[in-house]
């Protein structure tokens, strides 16, 4: 049993051989090692960082960012926006029940007109979505400001 404070409390008891170190992440492999597993993973993410980004430039040609907040969010940003979207194109779009449905049809000229209409339509209110979302962004003047 613990002995007891003066107040009726009871005091921690001591450890005695316990040693106690901080939480540290980076105790184990030398600094050299780690530097050669994590530098190839940067580097490739800033290399697909630049080569989204730079697709991205392509794509909203006219519009380009006029400050180092809105250079610093296109490249940022442009790799984890661009992974996002194809993820959810693909579970949304092409892994849903009326894309399993179109899958099931038989082969021809017409079920292919129909998956082919099925995609532009998807596309088409993407695109849209994507419209609105710049336009409020554009009459709010958060738009402006990047």
């Amino acid at each position: 049993m613990a002995p007891r404070a003066p107040g009726g409390s009871v005091r921690p008891r001591r450890s005695s051989g316990v040693v106690v170190r901080p939480l540290n992440f980076t105790v184990r492999g030398r600094w050299g090692s780690r530097m050669r597993k994590i530098v190839p993973l940067l580097g490739g993410w800033v290399i697909l960082s630049l080569v989204t980004a730079a697709m991205l430039l392509l794509w909203s040609w006219p519009w380009r960012p006029h400050s180092a907040l809105g250079w610093g969010l296109l490249f940022l940003g442009a790799l984890p926006l661009t992974l996002l979207g194809e993820y959810l194109g693909e579970r949304t779009i092409l892994q849903s029940p009326i894309a399993a449905r179109l899958d099931a049809l038989r082969s021809g000229p017409q079920t292919s007109a129909l998956r082919i209409t099925y995609v532009l339509i998807c596309v088409i209110v993407v695109g849209v979505a994507g419209i609105y979302a710049f336009a409020l962004l554009k009459s709010t003047g958060w738009l402006g400001a990047l």
